[in-house]
């Protein structure tokens, strides 16, 4: 009976490893296709248009803060 369990452990742990990378591949696949959705769109900002005073302010570090 403990030859059964020894082989049983072997040969789950080598399907694992054989398996294992390509696991993420397709699951990742698989979901992407069953979730559809649009990519979040960039928003280009130019930083020369920026108010040098509001950077200057606190508000950016209690923006971190909080």
């Amino acid at each position: 009976m403990m030859q059964i369990a020894a082989a049983h452990i072997v040969f789950n742990t080598s399907a694992t490893i054989v398996f294992f990378p390509t696991t993420f591949t397709n699951f990742t696949a698989l979901i992407r296709l069953i979730v559809r959705g649009e990519e979040p769109k960039k928003i280009e900002i130019n930083i020369d248009e920026l108010d040098a005073h509001l950077a200057s302010t606190e508000l950016p570090a209690v923006a971190i803060r909080s």
